[in-house]
């Protein structure tokens, strides 16, 4: 349980952490809010997929 509460805090702290950054750039880069969007949807999805493969690995160790 404890295994699972650390994935999920620390994909959340990921995403955010990658889609603040991404985001930071791209709009110094010269971005449009569209592609802000976009980059941060994506991200966010991509830390979500991670979170569900290792959360589904820790389910299946039990």
């Amino acid at each position: 349980m404890k295994k699972q509460i650390f994935n999920r805090i620390f994909w959340a702290v990921v995403a955010l952490g990658l889609c603040t950054l991404v985001c930071v750039q791209w709009f110094s880069a010269g971005c449009g809010w569209q592609s802000l969007v976009m980059a941060a949807a994506f991200y966010c999805a991509l830390c979500f997929g991670g979170y569900v493969v290792v959360d589904d690995i820790l389910k299946e160790r039990r």
